[in-house]
């Protein structure tokens, strides 16, 4: 008794402790192949199997109120380079610093519209929709916003962001001004009796490309309205999505 005693102070504490860290992966696997005509060099390398994505990651919750995540994506043969690259998909700090109130902060998706929260591991399709793939390169963000509880389903979010995705190709070659690469972000979402809906607003700039006349700074101004419903039939679920704005493509 003695011994136990000393024994199973010290497992529970091993036990907590392994508890604070939750590890996540997974992949996908896929074959592509097209028969778009003319497309042969656009197409180069992609009528084989492929290794689509390979995601890990894990969330490490430090205390009952703040915890952090990171995921990290490797790719292979994916596109017409047929290039591997490693990077960054998630790095988050959740800090809950009141009841129904909560600060996100680092590089991180916003609920603008419903795909882009949506996991790659839970989506029907591999790839995001055009709109996203074209406009929110890399679907994540640098910044932070805070979410608020407002209560009947109802919550509210606003914060501030760098105005381009971590892989908008203006921001990659990081050949842009410094001045107006902020954005304000807010939103309002009602989730209930299996409807999920809601509406944001994104505003913030597209600088200049610098020695390009032809892609000039411009406002990027959305609204998004999205709406999902799954009480029609057991294990369907009906969405859409809105965009409403302006912006121009990257490069161009």
């Amino acid at each position: 008794r003695e011994s136990q005693e000393k024994v199973i102070p010290a497992l529970t504490k091993d036990v907590a402790a392994e508890k604070r860290f939750k590890p996540s992966l997974y992949t996908q696997f896929q074959y592509r192949d097209s028969n778009e005509r003319g497309a042969q060099d656009a197409f180069a390398g992609q009528h084989s199997f492929q290794l689509r994505r390979v995601r890990f990651g894990g969330t490490y919750q430090i205390d009952p109120t703040t915890s952090v995540k990171a995921s990290f994506e490797g790719t292979a043969n994916h596109g017409s380079s047929g290039g591997r690259s490693v990077e960054l998909k998630d790095a988050i700090l959740r800090w809950d610093f009141r009841p129904g109130t909560s600060l996100m902060a680092g590089q991180l998706a916003l609920p603008l519209g419903f795909e882009l929260m949506r996991s790659s591991s839970d989506r029907e399709m591999p790839e995001r929709m055009t709109g996203n793939r074209r406009i929110f390169d890399g679907e994540r963000f640098r910044g932070a916003y805070v979410t608020h509880g407002l209560g009947d389903g109802f919550s509210a979010w606003g914060g501030v962001v760098g105005s381009l995705t971590v892989n908008d190709p203006e921001q990659r070659t990081m050949n842009v001004s410094r001045f107006g690469r902020h954005a304000a972000a807010a939103g309002v979402r009602y989730v209930g009796s299996g409807v999920d809906a809601g509406l944001a607003f994104f505003g913030g700039q597209r600088p200049s490309t610098t020695g390009q006349p032809n892609s000039p700074s411009v406002d990027r101004r959305f609204w998004f309205f999205d709406f999902s419903y799954s009480g029609l039939v057991d294990g369907l679920v009906f969405r859409s999505e809105a965009w409403l704005g302006q912006d121009r493509l990257p490069s161009s």
